[in-house]
């Protein structure tokens, strides 16, 4: 998979700097970084002006475009690229402080859910999948986990919930 990321702003563009660093794996083969012109500080990565058209030039060339960037702007920019789940590429937004990374066109079949996940626990964000078969899933273990968090206190939160849950049944039932 051939990423980009791209950034608009000063905070955005530190992010993915340090994204782009460590999101190499073995299915990843390429990842380029693409950063507003008015961006003061001089990061690695080609330049542009308008998101818009940077996204008309490279929707099609990437499997994966992480933006950090308002979601707004960002389905603004694929909006007039976006053609079909299976053939779209998938994408990512961050907000600039990189506490969410949000999982926002082609999921499932353009691997966005786990480019989404995968962005989250480089950068210790919070990954928000919101497709149907992962919000139903009663117990998802890795999503939303921080790294070093104890086996034991995962159970226990899960054993927590249940009861929580099954108590909540029996009471409206």
């Amino acid at each position: 998979m051939n990423v980009a990321c791209i950034s608009l702003s000063d905070e955005g563009a530190a992010i993915i700097h340090k994204l782009c660093g460590q999101l190499t794996q073995p299915d990843i083969t390429a990842v380029d970084l693409y950063v507003h012109e008015k961006v003061a500080v001089k990061w690695k990565g080609e330049r542009f002006s308008r998101v818009i058209d940077l996204t008309n030039n490279i929707f099609s060339r990437y499997r994966g475009l992480i933006y950090c960037a308002p979601c707004g702007v960002v389905v603004r920019a694929i909006a007039p690229c976006i053609k079909h789940k299976i053939t779209d590429p998938a994408i990512v937004a961050m907000d600039t402080m990189a506490r969410y990374a949000i999982s926002l066109l082609s999921g499932h079949e353009g691997g966005a859910n786990n480019l989404a996940i995968r962005v989250a626990n480089i950068l210790g964000a919070e990954p928000v999948v919101t497709t149907s078969s992962e919000a139903l899933k009663r117990l998802i273990i890795g999503i939303g986990c921080r790294r070093n968090t104890p086996q034991n206190r995962l159970l226990l939160q899960y054993v927590m919930l249940y009861r929580v849950s099954v108590l909540i049944s029996m009471m409206f039932d």
